[in-house]
């Protein structure tokens, strides 16, 4: 991280817990949103806060939306975390995820640091591995459904990152996961890239999916991101999460191939390359764009192809 944005979260990790202080109580309001699920708002210079369980949004516009973000911030951690078996969702984050809602893309950009014009939310973990000591999203509000669009992925990253102290997950479980708990309109595009990619010939094999420690060059960038979660897709429709999330931490400890044979009975990672070959030619453009999480009159429910 540059020192840039490290100092803009050291910034914005003061300004949330200043809202937890008596001099912000003059502000303070309580009250009752949907969903159960409870909300403090605090107004703290030009700012809105809302406190809920594990996060702390802050919005410089209006409380009902900081009220709003908080809500379904809330909402979409309890449901990956169940639909993901990652068990995250019993126990409270501390510290609370700081959720800043950037009204433009320059103040978003300043935030996220360079590089993230094209993207409209990033998720930072400090540090990458022992004790958690700082959460944070932050989230475009110029895009439409922005709440729907990107927050899901970006707490699925946290989640993840929760999950896994010891050493940061592989590339490909952590990218996969949560480009599963898009919306189907974005999936669909990566799922053209991928078969883009195949068609051009740039796409990756499963070895080299399985090994990626960095992202590809910004031309294979779009085939691997499909990749990714057309593997991850293929891995939780013959297993429950559970499984996938064994998998990960068995490669570690006696390799790729022993652990897919072990776990998922598959004879190494060729076999898993033949298999994983023959789902994306069987599978039809509606199930490889469905999201792990399907908005219907915001309820989210998982997919039933991650109930197994």
């Amino acid at each position: 991280m540059d020192g840039r944005r490290r100092r803009l979260l050291a910034v914005a990790i003061a300004l949330c817990s200043l809202a937890g202080s008596p001099q912000a109580s003059h502000a303070q309001r309580a009250r009752r949103p949907p969903a159960a699920t409870r909300v403090q708002l605090r107004k703290v210079g030009g700012w809105w806060i809302a406190d809920s369980d594990n996060f702390q949004v802050c919005s410089y516009r209006e409380a009902e939306q900081a009220e709003a973000a908080a809500v379904a911030c809330e909402r979409h951690r309890r449901r990956l975390a169940e639909a993901l078996g990652l068990g995250s969702a019993t126990a409270a984050w501390a510290p609370k995820c700081q959720a800043i809602l950037h009204p433009t893309v320059q103040s978003y950009v300043a935030a996220a640091g360079r590089g993230a014009e094209a993207t409209v939310g990033s998720s930072l973990v400090q540090p990458a591995r022992g004790r958690i000591t700082a959460r944070r999203i932050d989230l475009r509000i110029d895009v439409k459904d922005y709440l729907d669009a990107a927050l899901p992925h970006e707490i699925c990253h946290l989640l993840i990152a929760d999950h896994y102290r010891d050493e940061p997950p592989p590339l490909w479980y952590d990218e996969g996961l949560a480009l599963l708990a898009d919306p189907a309109e974005k999936l669909a595009r990566h799922e053209r890239d991928l078969r883009d990619g195949v068609r051009r010939g740039i796409s990756f094999s499963a070895r080299e999916i399985l090994a990626a420690q960095r992202y590809p060059p910004a031309e294979r960038m779009g085939v691997f991101y499909g990749q990714c979660a057309s593997l991850t897709r293929f891995l939780l429709r013959q297993e429950a999460p559970a499984k996938l999330h064994q998998l990960v931490r068995r490669s570690r400890e006696i390799g790729p191939n022993a652990a897919l044979q072990a776990i998922y009975g598959v004879a190494g990672v060729g076999e898993l390359e033949r298999q994983w070959s023959a789902f994306q030619r069987a599978s039809s453009e509606e199930m490889l764009s469905a999201s792990l999480l399907a908005v219907d009159d915001g309820k989210p429910h998982e997919l039933s192809a991650v109930q197994n």
